[in-house]
């Protein structure tokens, strides 16, 4: 079940897409809290809860960017503009403050699988 969990290329079933979504969860909490407390050992003197909710929101976009470009690139979605726009569509979600619904957007998209080469081919006279 964890074995393929940072393949961005693997189609999962719903089972392991809800796992997916639990460790993309928890990551996204457990990331901010860890360079919050570095933050406040290095900068003692800035440290405030303030500090900390901007770090949490703003490493919550650029996780959930780094997730989808991932996401991009492993499942080709490059190539299919509704997938394309879905993916581009979670960063902002982060920004809005539904970074939840955001990963479960991207746990949803691993259920894909990957988009083919659809380029039509023009014979030549």
């Amino acid at each position: 079940m964890f074995k393929h969990l940072l393949d961005f290329s693997y189609k999962r079933d719903w089972k392991q897409a809800i796992i997916f979504f639990v460790v993309l969860f928890l990551i996204g909490i457990i990331l901010p809290v860890v360079v919050s407390i570095i933050d406040s050992i290095l900068f003692p003197l800035s440290a405030s809860f303030d500090r900390g909710v901007q770090i949490g929101f703003y490493g919550a976009v650029i996780f959930n960017l780094i997730i989808a470009c991932l996401l991009i690139k492993g499942k080709r979605f490059y190539k299919n503009i509704y997938y394309l726009l879905l993916t581009i569509l979670c960063p902002f979600l982060g920004l809005l403050g539904l970074g939840i619904t955001a990963e479960a957007i991207l746990a949803f998209l691993t259920t894909k699988k990957i988009v083919q080469q659809d380029i039509p081919t023009v014979p030549v006279n």
